[in-house]
């Protein structure tokens, strides 16, 4: 949800520019795309890995390779997703009339949460 709500923003900011309306639409797309299977593969193993029946029957799913499989690819789709979200406001900045030390330090803010990511 925070990753739409950012994608929104953008939307709101820079919805008079046709590339990055396209841009904020395939991140919509992109994060959707994720967050569906994800939550399906959670609630999956809520139901299989939860309960008695998991001490009862000594379950290996739970703790096995193919779930840490699962939790690491949508780990990474989720880091590509976070850095294409922080890419599309990079352009509107380089291309804004303000003086050069203000591009910069509007550069630095969005380099800031690149380096957090």
């Amino acid at each position: 949800m925070v990753k739409l709500s950012i994608l929104f923003l953008y939307y709101r900011l820079f919805s008079v520019y046709d590339s990055s309306r396209k841009l904020v639409y395939g991140g919509i797309f992109l994060c959707t795309l994720i967050t569906i299977p994800y939550v399906g593969v959670a609630i999956a193993r809520i139901v299989v890995c939860s309960g008695f029946k998991i001490v009862l029957e000594h379950l290996t799913f739970c703790y096995t390779k193919p779930v840490n499989t699962t939790i690491v690819t949508f780990g990474v789709f989720n880091t590509i997703s976070d850095f294409y979200i922080l890419a599309i406001p990079l352009n509107r900045v380089l291309k804004l009339h303000v003086t050069r030390k203000a591009r910069l330090g509007l550069l630095a803010v969005f380099l800031v949460a690149f380096a957090s990511v």
